[in-house]
Parts: C-alpha cells; sequence; structure tokens
C-alpha cells in the first residue's frame, strides 16, 4: 500500500507567491490572484485543502509526480495565519494546528531537498520577507472528497492550452490529432497509471499521449489505477461533454459522472 503513516520533517519549508502561475499540475488557471479566483477542485476551494505545495522532485513519493496528492502537516513551527484567499497576513502562529495541503507545484529549486514543501500563497510582496516557517512534520493522506463528488478532466491538444492568450484556437471537434494530454483531478489518491483506449498514457504533470493517431471526436475510454491499486473505468467524448476554458486558455474542460470511491 503506498499510502503509509511515514512521517516527514523538515527544518525548513518556504512560502511561494503563486499569483497567476497555473504550476506544474494545472491545479489552478493562469489568472489566479487568490484562492476564489484560482478554478481549482472543490476541496481547495471552500478551504477543505488550506494550502496548495510546491513539493520537492526528489524522494522516494515522486517517482511518478504525485499531482494532487493531499498531505496532513501536523506541526509547523513560525508558520504564519492568512486571511481565508490567502493573500493577506494576519498574524504568526508559533506553532501552527495540524491542517492539510494538496500538492499543485513542482519545487525545483536548490532549496528543495527531499520532501521539501513549498507553501502557495497570493501575496502581493514576497512571503520571503516575513521569514520561514520551520520544523514542518507531515505525511501523505487520502484526499478530503465528498462522497457525491466525481473526477474533473483538462484535456490539451496542440491547438489548445498555450499560454499566451491564443485559446480562441481551441475547438469542441479536435479531430484526428497524434498528440494531446489529459489532466486528471479531484481524486482521493493520485493516479500511477492511465491507459486511453488500452494505450498506456505517459505520466507527466499530466497525462500524455504521443505518436499514434486518435480521434478525439469519438468516445474516448480511460482506465486508471491509483496508488492504492483502485482501478476506475470513464468514457469522455470531449465534444459532447466539454467546455472550452479561456482561464486554462482553451483547456477543454469536462465534469466526468466518475466518482474517486
Amino acid at each position: 500500500m503506498w499510502i503509509t503513516p511515514l512521517v516527514y520533517v523538515l527544518p525548513l519549508a518556504t512560502y511561494n507567491s503563486f499569483r497567476q502561475q497555473i504550476g506544474y499540475c494545472m491545479m489552478q488557471s493562469f489568472d489566479t490572484l487568490s484562492r476564489n479566483t484560482s478554478m481549482s477542485v472543490p476541496m481547495f476551494m471552500d478551504g477543505r485543502i488550506s494550502f496548495g505545495v510546491g513539493l520537492s522532485n526528489k524522494g522516494e513519493e515522486t517517482e511518478a509526480f504525485p499531482c494532487g496528492m493531499c498531505i496532513n502537516i501536523t506541526e509547523a513551527h513560525d508558520f504564519f495565519q492568512w486571511n481565508p484567499e490567502i493573500t493577506e497576513w494576519i498574524d504568526e502562529w508559533p506553532v501552527h494546528d495540524s491542517f492539510l495541503a494538496a500538492v499543485f507545484d513542482q519545487c525545483t529549486d536548490p532549496i528543495c531537498t527531499d520532501h521539501f514543501l513549498d507553501f502557495d500563497v497570493y501575496s502581493v510582496t514576497q512571503p520571503v520577507q516575513h521569514g520561514n516557517p520551520r520544523n514542518i512534520s507531515w505525511h501523505i493522506v487520502p484526499c478530503p472528497l465528498h462522497p457525491s463528488e466525481t473526477f474533473e478532466y483538462i484535456v490539451c491538444t496542440s491547438s489548445s492550452c498555450h499560454a499566451h492568450d491564443d485559446y480562441h484556437q481551441a475547438t469542441l471537434h479536435p479531430g484526428i490529432v497524434d498528440y494531446w494530454s489529459i489532466v486528471i483531478r479531484n481524486l482521493r489518491y493520485p493516479l500511477k497509471a492511465v491507459w486511453a483506449n488500452n494505450v498506456p498514457l505517459l505520466a507527466e504533470s499530466s497525462w500524455s499521449y504521443s505518436n499514434l493517431p486518435m480521434n478525439l471526436s469519438r468516445d474516448i475510454h480511460l482506465t486508471m489505477i491509483d496508488y492504492q491499486d483502485n482501478i476506475f473505468h470513464d468514457t469522455i467524448n470531449i465534444p459532447l461533454q466539454g467546455t472550452i476554458s479561456p482561464e486554462y486558455r482553451g483547456g477543454i474542460f469536462i465534469h466526468s459522472t466518475q466518482k474517486s470511491y
């Protein structure tokens, strides 16, 4: 079983001013200025998840980078309290109570040693001016989904998900392409393998497909396996179910009916 009670202890963590960044995992939109404008998963929007974090790309839990993985921070010294939008400092808590975070991004800077956490905030001032949290203890937990919540998909093709305001090129009739990718969000546990029409997809920040033509105007049959070895099956039809999302620069957004339970 991948989810274990193993606790990681860090002498230092950092804050990242995560304004107008989509992040490695596409867990928020390009134009994010606050929690409310993030277009993120429901558990972040309503505060069940207190922070997004950048996780070090080193360490055994990052063999296939765990986008969307939830973690419980059980101890954090010199941690600052924020307003609900994570935009404004309120006060310093000498020892912070337990709270949940989710992996939104990679942390690749030299300071990001094994299991390092970089807490995402939307402050207009650089958080480093206020000092860094210290003596952080955390462990992996299931994400706090409601039983009624379902998967979310963001599909990108060669004519969508561009970062330069050309999302108008996206279409809900993408036709036959030899490259596309899909971000799969709102999971209890991150995924370790995904197939589309029985073809394995490559795990990156999203699950990508290349080199073989596929008609995205037809049904796509997905098989997904998470790190608890739960198997999920879903069928999506991009033209019928998808809506073009300006917030994701033309990503085709699909609300699934598949639950993560």
